[in-house]
């Protein structure tokens, strides 16, 4: 098989390591936020606590904005993390999860490159650490 990655050995492991910390984070994201729902007999979170965990926060930032921004209305303060570190980290995950080849060995017009493929691994796996200890608080 030929390696078409351009990846090195380190940033592939950092890459699953980034993975499964992102697929962690978001587990425990859910457990939070679907037992805070159940605390809530509002309307407006019905329709977030039937979602399943293969369901929940799954999309674009742009789709997710109005399931965000309710969550932040209803429970503001309750949630383990704020709407903007919400919204980082579903970028992060996206790129992480959908885009990474692109962003890393592709030329292609328009999209987003990551000037340093092994310095943004490391970070975002320390930031998931960091989120991970809020949501689990």
């Amino acid at each position: 098989m030929t390696d078409t990655t351009n990846l090195s050995s380190e940033q592939l492991s950092l890459l699953g390591q980034a993975l499964l910390s992102v697929q962690r984070l978001e587990n425990s994201l859910y457990q939070s936020i679907r037992a805070l729902c159940k605390q809530n007999s509002s309307s407006d979170v019905q329709a977030i606590k039937d979602l399943t965990a293969e369901q929940f926060l799954k999309g674009t930032i742009v789709e997710l904005q109005p399931i965000i921004q309710r969550l932040h209305d209803v429970f503001g303060e309750s949630l383990p993390l704020s709407s903007t570190e919400l919204n980082e980290f579903l970028y992060k995950r996206n790129l992480v999860s959908l885009s990474f080849w692109q962003a890393t060995t592709t030329s292609i017009k328009g999209s987003e490159k990551l000037a340093n493929p092994t310095l943004f691994l490391q970070e975002l796996l320390a930031q998931c650490d960091l989120w991970l200890a809020k949501v689990e608080s």
